[in-house]
């Protein structure tokens, strides 16, 4: 196995001339969304027992429906980061995209239901303010897209390469 990227976000390994195993599982900005959502439901019960024990209502209830917002928009957030990132395997020789959880394969796609293949500048990673890092996407006929890998474009060249011999082209 011959590693192709290995970073803070991501690592890329590659077995054979033909199949890639991706593991991009954005844990840590997802956890904190996750913990926000948390902090978030704890203050709409601590909102809500204050009005209970005789606090401002109108304060009150401004306060429950900024928890709520936060609860939902934190919520929603996590949930779009779970679905995006994991474990991935491109098997050029099969022509399949494999997407694992907890070691399982939880969805199997034909790389004809790939609509596109492209980086993403992420202009939110406060790591490297000099030359923010892109993301490996690659989006489905059904509109899932998925984060394979992030990094400079000179540490994602030899990602593409591969997939680009596997008939995978980056935009």
């Amino acid at each position: 196995m011959i590693t192709l990227l290995s970073n803070y976000a991501c690592a890329v390994a590659q077995r054979g001339a033909l199949r890639l195993y991706c593991n991009c599982s954005g844990n840590v900005v997802t956890t904190l969304l996750a913990l926000g959502a948390a902090i978030a439901v704890l203050a709409i019960v601590a909102f809500v027992l204050l009005m209970e024990a005789g606090g401002n209502v109108p304060k009150g209830l401004m306060g429950t429906g900024l928890g709520l917002t936060l609860a939902t928009a934190s919520s929603w957030l996590a949930i779009q980061r779970y679905r995006r990132h994991g474990s991935f395997e491109l098997d050029g020789e099969e022509g399949v995209l494999r997407r694992y959880r907890a070691g399982r394969v939880v969805g199997e796609f034909g790389f004809a239901e790939v609509s596109r293949v492209w980086l993403s500048l992420d202009r939110t990673d406060g790591i490297r303010l000099d030359a923010p890092p892109s993301w490996l996407q690659i989006g489905l006929r059904s509109g899932e897209i998925f984060r394979l890998a992030k990094g400079s474009k000179q540490e994602l060249e030899p990602v593409c390469e591969a997939m680009r011999r596997m008939g995978l082209v980056t935009r």
